[in-house]
């Protein structure tokens, strides 16, 4: 049994000096936070609860401006390759298995490229 209270006791007097070490870090703390300039006290903060919510989805803008046929949606990078597709009169057909050389669409030149192609057949 007296090796029992030895342990219980170096436990308590183990406590209680980590007791002593949070307090006097805590005084040390609010000393250091008085002696902020103006007397401001920091505070700690918290992330705010949306942080990792998605963006909402812009429904404004599509990212790119399609030309919508009954059977398909084309691609164009501006909206004068969607004029001169329609002006022209060109269809999903003509679009159907090309390439196109824009970022996010078929440019200008392609679609006039793709007409001459379809006038000289």
């Amino acid at each position: 049994m007296p090796l029992a209270r030895e342990i219980r006791r170096g436990r308590i007097l183990q406590r209680r000096a980590q007791e002593k070490r949070n307090a006097e870090a805590q005084a040390e703390e609010e000393a250091r936070q008085a002696a902020l300039r103006g007397g401001v006290k920091m505070e700690r903060t918290r992330a705010p609860a949306n942080k990792m919510q998605p963006a909402p989805e812009n429904k404004a803008a599509p990212p790119f401006s399609p030309l919508v046929y009954p059977e398909a949606v084309i691609p164009f990078a501006s909206d004068r390759a969607r004029e001169v597709a329609a002006e022209l009169g060109l269809g999903v057909s003509y679009f159907a298995g090309r390439a196109y050389s824009g970022v996010s669409g078929f440019t200008t030149a392609d679609v006039r490229r793709i007409a001459e192609v379809a006038h000289e057949r």
